[in-house]
Protein backbone atom coordinates (compact mmCIF):
# COMPACT_ATOMS: atom_id res chain seq x y z
CA UNK A 1 0.00 0.00 0.00
CA UNK A 2 1.56 2.90 -1.18
CA UNK A 3 1.44 6.30 1.62
CA UNK A 4 0.34 9.70 0.65
CA UNK A 5 2.08 12.38 2.61
CA UNK A 6 0.26 15.60 2.93
CA UNK A 7 2.02 18.49 1.85
CA UNK A 8 3.16 21.45 4.11
CA UNK A 9 1.24 24.29 2.70
CA UNK A 10 4.33 27.19 1.33
CA UNK A 11 2.48 29.73 4.14
CA UNK A 12 3.51 27.66 6.80
CA UNK A 13 7.05 27.35 5.38
CA UNK A 14 6.64 31.18 5.09
CA UNK A 15 5.62 31.73 8.78
CA UNK A 16 8.24 29.95 10.25
CA UNK A 17 10.72 31.38 8.06
CA UNK A 18 9.63 34.82 8.85
CA UNK A 19 10.12 33.64 12.89
CA UNK A 20 13.46 32.80 12.38
CA UNK A 21 14.09 36.39 10.51
CA UNK A 22 12.43 38.04 13.19
CA UNK A 23 14.51 35.81 15.91
CA UNK A 24 17.86 36.58 14.12
CA UNK A 25 16.78 40.21 13.86
CA UNK A 26 16.20 40.18 17.93
CA UNK A 27 20.14 38.94 18.23
CA UNK A 28 21.03 41.56 16.04
CA UNK A 29 18.36 44.31 17.72
CA UNK A 30 19.81 43.63 21.56
CA UNK A 31 23.58 43.27 20.42
CA UNK A 32 23.29 46.69 19.27
CA UNK A 33 20.99 48.31 22.23
CA UNK A 34 22.83 46.53 24.81
CA UNK A 35 26.05 48.38 23.20
CA UNK A 36 24.67 51.57 23.61
CA UNK A 37 21.69 51.48 26.17
CA UNK A 38 22.32 51.37 30.19
CA UNK A 39 20.33 48.35 31.34
CA UNK A 40 20.31 45.93 34.52
CA UNK A 41 21.19 42.97 33.98
CA UNK A 42 19.83 39.65 35.89
CA UNK A 43 21.83 37.01 33.45
CA UNK A 44 25.35 37.80 34.31
CA UNK A 45 25.68 36.70 38.09
CA UNK A 46 23.59 33.37 37.76
CA UNK A 47 25.97 33.06 34.05
CA UNK A 48 28.67 33.52 36.28
CA UNK A 49 27.98 31.40 39.08
CA UNK A 50 27.16 28.63 36.38
CA UNK A 51 30.20 28.85 34.50
CA UNK A 52 32.59 28.93 37.62
CA UNK A 53 30.92 26.12 39.32
CA UNK A 54 31.16 23.94 35.98
CA UNK A 55 34.38 24.99 34.41
CA UNK A 56 36.56 26.08 37.67
CA UNK A 57 34.68 24.14 40.45
CA UNK A 58 34.02 27.00 42.05
CA UNK A 59 30.84 27.63 44.91
CA UNK A 60 28.48 28.92 43.12
CA UNK A 61 27.02 31.13 46.03
CA UNK A 62 30.32 32.80 46.74
CA UNK A 63 30.92 36.32 46.97
CA UNK A 64 33.89 36.64 43.99
CA UNK A 65 30.64 35.70 41.83
CA UNK A 66 30.01 38.99 41.21
CA UNK A 67 33.32 40.38 40.51
CA UNK A 68 33.14 37.80 37.55
CA UNK A 69 29.96 38.77 36.10
CA UNK A 70 31.22 42.21 36.44
CA UNK A 71 34.23 41.60 34.36
CA UNK A 72 32.45 39.48 32.48
CA UNK A 73 30.47 42.65 31.13
CA UNK A 74 33.05 44.94 30.91
CA UNK A 75 35.25 42.66 28.38
CA UNK A 76 31.60 42.23 26.04
CA UNK A 77 31.08 45.60 25.57
CA UNK A 78 28.02 45.91 26.70
CA UNK A 79 26.48 48.96 29.20
CA UNK A 80 24.88 46.25 31.63
CA UNK A 81 24.39 47.05 35.53
CA UNK A 82 24.63 44.44 38.08
CA UNK A 83 21.35 44.78 40.31
CA UNK A 84 22.36 45.13 44.07
CA UNK A 85 23.17 41.42 45.32
CA UNK A 86 26.19 40.66 46.63
CA UNK A 87 25.87 37.17 44.93
CA UNK A 88 23.70 34.58 43.17
CA UNK A 89 20.17 34.60 44.80
CA UNK A 90 18.54 31.52 42.72
CA UNK A 91 18.30 28.59 43.76
CA UNK A 92 19.71 25.19 42.49
CA UNK A 93 16.83 24.42 40.82
CA UNK A 94 16.98 27.92 39.02
CA UNK A 95 20.48 28.20 38.01
CA UNK A 96 19.46 24.66 35.68
CA UNK A 97 17.93 26.81 33.57
CA UNK A 98 21.65 28.92 32.89
CA UNK A 99 23.99 26.12 33.15
CA UNK A 100 24.00 25.21 29.22
CA UNK A 101 24.56 29.18 28.18
CA UNK A 102 26.96 29.18 31.31
CA UNK A 103 29.42 26.87 29.18
CA UNK A 104 29.23 29.86 26.13
CA UNK A 105 30.98 32.97 26.20
CA UNK A 106 29.53 35.82 27.66
CA UNK A 107 28.27 38.18 24.58
CA UNK A 108 27.68 35.30 22.70
CA UNK A 109 25.42 33.50 25.49
CA UNK A 110 23.51 37.13 26.52
CA UNK A 111 22.51 37.56 22.93
CA UNK A 112 21.23 34.05 22.88
CA UNK A 113 19.29 34.56 26.34
CA UNK A 114 17.72 37.57 24.83
CA UNK A 115 16.78 35.54 21.80
CA UNK A 116 15.42 32.93 23.88
CA UNK A 117 13.41 35.45 26.18
CA UNK A 118 11.79 37.01 23.34
CA UNK A 119 10.92 33.81 21.99
CA UNK A 120 9.20 33.07 25.66
CA UNK A 121 6.86 36.26 25.21
CA UNK A 122 5.64 35.26 21.69
CA UNK A 123 5.14 32.07 22.55
CA UNK A 124 3.49 32.92 26.00
CA UNK A 125 1.00 34.95 23.71
CA UNK A 126 0.48 32.12 21.37
CA UNK A 127 -0.38 29.76 23.95
CA UNK A 128 -2.52 32.22 25.53
CA UNK A 129 -4.76 32.88 22.52
CA UNK A 130 -4.73 29.05 22.15
CA UNK A 131 -6.12 28.77 25.69
CA UNK A 132 -8.76 31.22 24.56
CA UNK A 133 -10.59 28.95 21.83
CA UNK A 134 -10.87 29.96 18.46
CA UNK A 135 -12.26 33.54 18.28
CA UNK A 136 -10.71 35.72 16.24
CA UNK A 137 -8.61 35.57 12.93
CA UNK A 138 -4.75 35.53 11.81
CA UNK A 139 -4.93 39.62 11.94
CA UNK A 140 -6.61 39.67 15.37
CA UNK A 141 -3.69 36.80 16.72
CA UNK A 142 -1.13 38.92 15.10
CA UNK A 143 -1.87 42.19 16.55
CA UNK A 144 -2.17 40.17 20.29
CA UNK A 145 1.24 39.18 19.89
CA UNK A 146 2.79 41.89 18.83
CA UNK A 147 1.30 43.86 21.37
CA UNK A 148 2.64 41.50 23.93
CA UNK A 149 6.17 41.56 22.14
CA UNK A 150 6.55 45.73 22.29
CA UNK A 151 4.71 46.10 25.81
CA UNK A 152 7.79 48.12 27.50
CA UNK A 153 6.96 45.34 30.72
CA UNK A 154 8.07 42.39 28.24
CA UNK A 155 11.25 44.78 26.53
CA UNK A 156 12.25 45.44 29.55
CA UNK A 157 12.12 41.54 30.91
CA UNK A 158 13.81 40.85 27.56
CA UNK A 159 16.38 43.29 27.54
CA UNK A 160 17.37 43.05 31.00
CA UNK A 161 17.85 39.19 30.80
CA UNK A 162 15.24 38.34 33.77
CA UNK A 163 13.97 34.52 34.07
CA UNK A 164 10.59 35.39 34.82
CA UNK A 165 9.07 35.33 31.05
CA UNK A 166 10.78 32.26 30.42
CA UNK A 167 9.22 30.78 34.14
CA UNK A 168 5.86 32.05 32.85
CA UNK A 169 5.98 30.97 29.56
CA UNK A 170 6.51 27.55 30.81
CA UNK A 171 3.39 28.08 33.09
CA UNK A 172 0.70 28.81 30.68
CA UNK A 173 2.58 26.27 28.26
CA UNK A 174 1.38 23.94 31.45
CA UNK A 175 -2.25 25.25 31.53
CA UNK A 176 -2.24 24.70 27.64
CA UNK A 177 -1.36 20.51 28.60
CA UNK A 178 -3.83 20.50 31.30
CA UNK A 179 -6.62 21.83 29.22
CA UNK A 180 -5.86 19.33 26.35
CA UNK A 181 -5.22 15.93 29.07
CA UNK A 182 -1.55 16.05 28.85
CA UNK A 183 -1.44 16.19 32.87
CA UNK A 184 2.22 14.26 33.13
CA UNK A 185 4.07 16.82 31.05
CA UNK A 186 1.86 19.57 32.82
CA UNK A 187 3.02 18.27 36.20
CA UNK A 188 6.60 18.30 35.36
CA UNK A 189 6.43 21.74 34.04
CA UNK A 190 4.54 22.88 37.56
CA UNK A 191 7.60 21.56 38.82
CA UNK A 192 10.76 23.09 36.91
CA UNK A 193 9.32 25.84 37.75
CA UNK A 194 8.55 25.79 41.42
CA UNK A 195 12.37 27.96 42.31
CA UNK A 196 10.42 30.80 41.08
CA UNK A 197 7.83 31.08 44.06
CA UNK A 198 7.03 34.31 44.53
CA UNK A 199 5.31 33.76 40.99
CA UNK A 200 4.72 30.12 40.74
CA UNK A 201 3.33 29.36 44.62
CA UNK A 202 -0.51 30.71 44.13
CA UNK A 203 -1.24 29.28 40.58
CA UNK A 204 0.76 25.85 41.91
CA UNK A 205 -1.46 26.10 44.89
CA UNK A 206 -4.70 26.03 42.51
CA UNK A 207 -3.42 23.53 40.16
CA UNK A 208 -3.18 21.29 43.00
CA UNK A 209 -6.50 22.06 44.76
CA UNK A 210 -8.27 21.90 41.45
CA UNK A 211 -6.22 18.62 40.00
CA UNK A 212 -7.45 17.16 43.65
CA UNK A 213 -11.13 17.86 42.81
CA UNK A 214 -11.44 16.72 39.27
CA UNK A 215 -9.37 13.20 40.67
CA UNK A 216 -6.60 14.19 38.20
CA UNK A 217 -3.93 12.59 39.75
CA UNK A 218 -1.11 12.23 37.19
CA UNK A 219 -0.53 16.14 37.75
CA UNK A 220 -0.52 15.79 41.37
CA UNK A 221 1.57 12.66 40.75
CA UNK A 222 3.93 14.51 38.34
CA UNK A 223 4.47 17.75 40.41
CA UNK A 224 6.08 15.80 43.34
CA UNK A 225 7.80 13.36 41.66
CA UNK A 226 9.35 15.82 38.98
CA UNK A 227 9.70 18.11 41.97
CA UNK A 228 11.49 15.43 44.34
CA UNK A 229 14.08 14.55 40.89
CA UNK A 230 15.00 18.17 40.69
CA UNK A 231 16.03 18.23 44.44
CA UNK A 232 17.77 15.16 44.58
CA UNK A 233 19.59 15.63 41.72
CA UNK A 234 20.59 18.88 42.53
CA UNK A 235 21.90 17.64 46.37
CA UNK A 236 23.79 14.86 44.63
CA UNK A 237 25.75 17.17 42.49
CA UNK A 238 26.16 20.07 44.91
CA UNK A 239 25.22 19.07 48.45
CA UNK A 240 25.28 22.08 50.33
CA UNK A 241 23.29 24.62 47.58
CA UNK A 242 20.02 24.38 50.37
CA UNK A 243 22.40 26.20 53.36
CA UNK A 244 24.75 28.16 50.96
CA UNK A 245 21.66 29.51 49.22
CA UNK A 246 19.37 29.47 52.59
CA UNK A 247 22.73 31.97 53.61
CA UNK A 248 22.73 34.23 50.45
CA UNK A 249 18.88 34.66 50.94
CA UNK A 250 18.87 35.50 54.62
CA UNK A 251 21.96 38.11 54.49
CA UNK A 252 20.10 40.19 51.44
CA UNK A 253 16.54 39.88 52.78
CA UNK A 254 17.06 40.84 56.42
CA UNK A 255 14.61 42.89 57.08
CA UNK A 256 10.87 43.05 55.64
CA UNK A 257 11.56 46.87 53.67
CA UNK A 258 12.47 44.64 49.91
CA UNK A 259 8.75 43.10 50.06
CA UNK A 260 6.53 45.80 48.08
CA UNK A 261 3.63 43.67 46.16
CA UNK A 262 2.16 45.86 43.56
CA UNK A 263 -0.88 46.20 45.37
CA UNK A 264 1.44 47.93 47.94
CA UNK A 265 2.80 49.91 45.10
CA UNK A 266 -0.82 50.98 44.41
CA UNK A 267 -1.69 51.89 48.28
CA UNK A 268 1.43 54.28 48.07
CA UNK A 269 -0.53 56.79 45.80
CA UNK A 270 -3.07 57.97 48.73
CA UNK A 271 0.32 58.32 51.86
CA UNK A 272 -2.00 59.24 54.58
CA UNK A 273 -4.01 55.33 54.36
CA UNK A 274 -1.33 54.18 52.73
CA UNK A 275 -0.99 51.57 55.35
CA UNK A 276 -4.66 50.73 55.98
CA UNK A 277 -5.42 50.91 52.29
CA UNK A 278 -2.68 48.00 51.73
CA UNK A 279 -3.67 46.03 54.01
CA UNK A 280 -7.31 46.25 53.35
CA UNK A 281 -6.20 45.63 49.64
CA UNK A 282 -4.57 42.59 50.21
CA UNK A 283 -7.37 41.11 52.58
CA UNK A 284 -10.14 41.83 49.48
CA UNK A 285 -8.29 40.25 46.82
CA UNK A 286 -6.76 37.56 49.21
CA UNK A 287 -10.49 36.70 50.45
CA UNK A 288 -11.18 36.58 46.55
CA UNK A 289 -8.38 34.16 46.08
CA UNK A 290 -9.80 31.80 49.10
CA UNK A 291 -13.28 32.00 47.17
CA UNK A 292 -12.22 30.66 43.98
CA UNK A 293 -9.73 28.09 45.71
CA UNK A 294 -12.74 26.93 47.38
CA UNK A 295 -15.03 26.63 44.62
CA UNK A 296 -12.46 25.47 41.94
CA UNK A 297 -14.09 21.62 42.51
CA UNK A 298 -17.42 23.26 41.62
CA UNK A 299 -16.51 24.68 38.26
CA UNK A 300 -16.32 22.91 34.81
CA UNK A 301 -12.70 21.98 33.15
CA UNK A 302 -13.51 23.87 30.57
CA UNK A 303 -13.70 26.96 32.86
CA UNK A 304 -10.39 26.03 33.97
CA UNK A 305 -8.62 28.26 31.49
CA UNK A 306 -10.81 31.55 32.71
CA UNK A 307 -9.63 30.84 36.58
CA UNK A 308 -6.51 30.50 35.30
CA UNK A 309 -5.98 34.02 34.23
CA UNK A 310 -7.46 35.67 37.36
CA UNK A 311 -5.07 33.81 39.53
CA UNK A 312 -2.29 35.09 36.97
CA UNK A 313 -3.28 38.18 37.82
CA UNK A 314 -3.78 37.34 42.02
CA UNK A 315 0.14 36.01 41.73
CA UNK A 316 0.90 39.10 40.11
CA UNK A 317 -0.56 41.32 42.46
CA UNK A 318 0.93 39.51 45.30
CA UNK A 319 4.24 39.19 44.25
CA UNK A 320 6.53 40.55 47.06
CA UNK A 321 9.44 41.36 44.78
CA UNK A 322 7.48 43.97 42.77
CA UNK A 323 9.39 43.42 39.54
CA UNK A 324 9.08 45.05 36.46
CA UNK A 325 9.03 41.01 34.49
CA UNK A 326 6.21 39.44 36.41
CA UNK A 327 3.12 41.77 34.72
CA UNK A 328 4.10 39.19 31.68
CA UNK A 329 1.64 37.37 33.76
CA UNK A 330 -1.06 39.70 32.99
CA UNK A 331 -0.54 38.55 29.28
CA UNK A 332 -3.56 35.90 29.38
CA UNK A 333 -6.34 37.81 31.16
CA UNK A 334 -5.42 40.64 28.59
CA UNK A 335 -6.33 38.62 26.34
CA UNK A 336 -9.33 37.23 27.66
CA UNK A 337 -10.68 40.26 27.99
CA UNK A 338 -9.91 41.29 24.76
CA UNK A 339 -12.02 38.07 23.88
CA UNK A 340 -14.92 38.49 26.42
CA UNK A 341 -15.50 42.03 25.18
CA UNK A 342 -15.86 41.35 21.51
CA UNK A 343 -18.14 38.39 22.03
CA UNK A 344 -20.73 40.20 24.26
CA UNK A 345 -20.34 43.69 23.07
CA UNK A 346 -19.59 42.86 19.21
CA UNK A 347 -18.27 45.82 18.02
CA UNK A 348 -18.12 48.51 20.54
CA UNK A 349 -16.57 46.05 22.43
CA UNK A 350 -13.73 45.39 19.78
CA UNK A 351 -13.25 48.79 19.27
CA UNK A 352 -13.09 49.62 22.94
CA UNK A 353 -10.54 46.96 23.97
CA UNK A 354 -8.34 47.66 21.32
CA UNK A 355 -8.41 51.69 21.77
CA UNK A 356 -7.13 50.14 25.50
CA UNK A 357 -4.74 48.39 24.50
CA UNK A 358 -3.29 50.48 22.44
CA UNK A 359 -3.25 52.75 25.73
CA UNK A 360 -1.86 50.15 27.54
CA UNK A 361 0.94 49.58 24.60
CA UNK A 362 1.96 53.51 24.44
CA UNK A 363 1.27 54.97 27.58
CA UNK A 364 4.66 53.05 29.19
CA UNK A 365 6.99 54.11 26.57
CA UNK A 366 5.33 57.77 27.00
CA UNK A 367 6.12 57.49 30.66
CA UNK A 368 9.81 56.68 30.21
CA UNK A 369 10.93 59.07 27.51
CA UNK A 370 12.71 60.70 25.70
CA UNK A 371 15.65 58.80 27.81
CA UNK A 372 13.83 54.72 27.71
CA UNK A 373 15.85 53.78 30.35
CA UNK A 374 16.26 49.93 31.56
CA UNK A 375 18.93 50.32 34.67
CA UNK A 376 16.22 49.81 37.26
CA UNK A 377 13.58 47.97 38.32
CA UNK A 378 10.08 50.49 36.99
CA UNK A 379 7.70 49.85 40.13
CA UNK A 380 5.01 50.23 37.80
CA UNK A 381 4.53 50.21 33.86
Amino acid sequence: MIKRYQRTAIPQYLIVGIILLALVGLGFLSKFMMENLSFMDYFAIPWAAGRAWLLEGQNPYTSNIRSLADEAIRSSGFLGILPETSGLIHPMINLLFFLPFSLIPYSISRILWVVLLGLSVFLTAYFSLKLMGKWTGWGGKFALILFSVVWFPAVFSILTGDLNPLVILLIVLSVHFIQIEQDTAAGFLFAAVFGSAPITLIPLLFVIIWSISRRRWSIIVAIFSGLAFLITVTILMFPSWPIDWLKVVLAEFSNWEWMRTPLSQIAAFLPGIEQFLSLALHGIIGLYLLVILITSARRREKEFSWFMCTVLVIAYLFNPTNQLSAIVLLIPAIILVVKVLGERWRLIGKLFSWIVLILIAGVPWILVSPEIYFAENHALP
